[in-house]
């Protein structure tokens, strides 16, 4: 008998929503939320479910077992069909709840993505965003604020080095590791503001 975490949720993936708006009562809102994982394996939704539970403070201590059991055993399946809208949910979930190893390591990468989303979201309300070609071209490390300088867009290791960093403080909690690589694969192949400058950059921006 099929595994039911792994039946595919039924319906016509064309048809399938996002960012459901919340809806006060629990149930119903998680019965609305179902129709974000259209045609994905049902242990999305149940992981999706519990932390929308989570958050609710429902039921705490029970739900954030069986959170972290289900991400344990389908750790595979739900990278290969979580988003990472979802996967930082999941890092928060992990910040908020997990273990003093597994918390601070979470929020690391709820950052980084934040920081992405953060710096997107500024370029969005710029009234022009267009890269100016001659800026680019002369471009030269200058002070910011408090002690800082710009990010050398041509040749700086900033971005790299917090990479590696990154990786090896991951490198013994597997399934962070393994989200932040998803997420980082996204990055890469994904209009952000972090993959414009990897595009600028002469040398190699990512591992």
């Amino acid at each position: 008998m099929k595994d039911p975490m792994l039946q595919v949720i039924p319906g016509d993936p064309n048809d399938r929503k996002s960012n459901v708006l919340k809806i006060n009562d629990l149930e119903q809102h998680l019965k609305a939320m179902e129709a974000e994982f259209i045609g994905k394996p049902r242990v999305l939704y149940e992981v999706v479910s519990l932390i929308i539970k989570i958050r609710r403070k429902n039921n705490i201590p029970q739900n954030v077992v069986t959170f972290t059991d289900l991400l344990g055993r389908y750790t595979n399946v739900i990278l290969d069909h979580a988003d990472v809208r979802w996967l930082v949910s999941i890092c928060d979930t992990i910040a908020d709840h997990g273990d003093d190893v597994m918390r601070p390591r979470a929020m690391m990468i709820v950052n980084y993505v934040n920081m992405i989303k953060l710096n997107d979201t500024l370029l969005s309300i710029l009234k022009d965003s267009d890269i100016d070609g001659d800026k680019k071209r002369n471009f030269k490390v200058n002070p910011t604020w408090s002690g800082l300088t710009s990010f050398d867009i041509h040749k700086g290791d900033m971005t790299r080095n917090m990479f590696r960093r990154l990786e090896n403080v991951l490198k013994d909690t597997p399934l962070l590791k393994q989200i932040f690589l998803k997420i980082q694969n996204e990055v890469k192949q994904n209009n952000n503001s972090l993959n414009t400058l990897a595009k600028i950059h002469k040398s190699p921006f990512w591992k």
